[in-house]
């Protein structure tokens, strides 16, 4: 069985491999390992063996480990022997002034613990369990290499912004927090911007929090596209071409391996939209993935052009009028960017789509009852199997 994940350190590889090296403090941020004792006298290099208790719910598991590769400030292979064999190799790679670590494991389960029949199960755990060591090492080496970013104590502070479900806070000096106002957990979409972090997508950074039902992430110094837009309503042409980038960006983003199984072309948004676009100093970066999944890249470049049809904002008659007027000029400019020909072959599915939000406003529902009516009415209207 194999397993993979991977994260992006804000550190060289050389402060990366400070930590790496470090075998005896693997047991600080691999959450399983319960205790780590050296055979050899060598606590570093290959030939290095050292036993392990690795803690699985309510079982321990012990095994003993040989360094099998030691690739200086680039790479560590592991052979492992015990309840659980395998092997495993951490490797990191410098991209700039931050690095890509990189964890790959390939391992069998004992019959006892289900085998074969327990393998897709215990194989999305780990690569969770994997993920999550590693947000853990990340958050050590930023604590060490990172102070700036790094806040262990911070606490919520003042509101920042406010949406339909739910609100964000200050929370230290750098980053923000977000909840739900019911509750839910945001643990899915905390992993996939995790993931679309990892791979390069503009997203906030997103760090590790206890609550299930917080996003803590950092904080981007800039306005909205849709706030920019409003001060700045010449900028439609420059911000509809950004909106296509990203959509386009998304597509080379692999699917999660937890979402493999879904169907589809790729990664989806079907939120995106001027009001989930901050314009940070360093480029666009998109937020509010809740709605993401795996489905039909055309279907989510549609919903875009529908939600920029008729989305409302609140505010005074003058105020609105003048949102609606911008959102106009935007959404045609969009669509002729991303190709008229697509947006026609899947507005209809998104507009009936977008009619399933329970959270639409009256006038948002009436908007988009209207707009499907009068694509459903066009001569060219044709169906496509998106959902």
């Amino acid at each position: 069985m194999r397993a993979h994940a991977s994260v992006e350190i804000d550190a060289t590889s050389e402060e990366v491999w400070a930590q790496l090296s470090d075998v005896e403090g693997h047991r600080d941020w691999i959450e399983s390992v319960e205790s780590l004792s050296f055979i050899t006298d060598e606590h570093a290099g290959p030939g290095t063996v050292f036993d392990v208790v690795v803690g699985i719910g309510p079982l321990r598991l012990p095994g003993r480990m040989t360094i099998e590769r030691w690739d200086e400030g680039q790479a560590i292979g592991i052979r492992r022997e015990g309840s659980i064999s395998g092997t495993g190799i951490i490797a990191l790679t410098q991209r700039g002034n931050r690095t890509n670590l990189s964890w790959e494991e390939e391992f069998a389960l004992p019959w006892w613990l289900g085998g074969r029949a327990a393998d897709l199960i215990t194989r999305t755990l780990r690569m969770r369990a994997m993920k999550s060591d590693l947000q853990r090492l990340r958050d050590r080496i930023n604590e060490q290499t990172r102070p700036d970013i790094y806040e262990p104590d911070a606490v919520e502070g003042s509101l920042v912004g406010t949406g339909r479900h739910g609100d964000v806070h200050e929370y230290g000096r750098n980053r923000v927090i977000r909840r739900n106002r019911n509750r839910a957990s945001l643990a899915a979409e905390r992993d996939l911007m995790m993931w679309l972090h990892q791979n390069g997508y503009p997203v906030p950074q997103v760090f590790a929090h206890p609550d299930d039902a917080a996003i803590v992430m950092e904080r981007v110094d800039g306005p909205s596209m849709l706030d920019d837009l409003t001060a700045h309503p010449w900028r439609y042409k420059r911000h509809a071409r950004t909106l296509v980038d990203l959509h386009n960006r998304l597509d080379s983003v692999p699917v999660p391996p937890d979402r493999l199984a879904f169907h589809g072309e790729g990664l989806v948004h079907l939120d995106l939209h001027p009001g989930n676009v901050l314009l940070g100093p360093d480029g666009p970066r998109v937020i509010n993935w809740a709605n993401a999944g795996v489905g039909q890249r055309g279907l989510d470049r549609a919903m875009t052009w529908v939600l920029m049809k008729t989305d409302t904002v609140d505010g005074g008659l003058a105020y609105r009028a003048a949102i609606q007027a911008i959102r106009e000029r935007i959404a045609a400019e969009y669509r002729s960017a991303v190709g008229d020909d697509l947006v026609s072959a899947h507005a209809t599915n998104a507009a009936e789509l977008r009619m399933l939000d329970t959270n639409l406003r009256r006038d948002e529902a009436d908007a988009v009852f209207r707009l499907a009516r009068s694509l459903q009415n066009r001569p060219t209207h044709s169906r496509t199997d998106d959902v």
